[in-house]
């Protein structure tokens, strides 16, 4: 995973737009197709991990349940269309191993 510092210096572009909260699942970013500009790349599963994971231990809350979390994101986040800089959300498939077993 990547910070955003370092997404912004390896990128030049100081006015990405970066998602509060989920830091941890920055991935890097994609390159710039014609003349629209670069994106910060986040790991969809790693945002319902974060979601699932994060506890207020004031609080006692050990996270959200794991349809919680998607439903948070699905409302909240890979829905939300703010222009032409809004972050990419990449969600790979959980279970390696039918890729693998494909190949064979």
């Amino acid at each position: 995973m990547m910070t955003r510092n370092e997404v912004v210096d390896a990128t030049g572009d100081e006015e990405i737009l970066f998602i509060d909260g989920f830091d941890d699942a920055l991935m890097g970013w994609s390159e710039p197709v014609g003349n629209r500009p670069c994106l910060p790349v986040y790991d969809y599963w790693k945002m319902v991990d974060i979601l699932t994971t994060d506890s207020d231990e004031e609080e006692g809350d050990d996270g959200m349940t794991l349809e919680d979390a998607m439903d948070y994101l699905a409302f909240n986040t890979t829905c939300a269309w703010i222009g032409e800089r809004t972050p990419v959300i990449l969600n790979m498939p959980l279970d390696k191993t039918s890729y693998d077993e494909e190949e064979q």
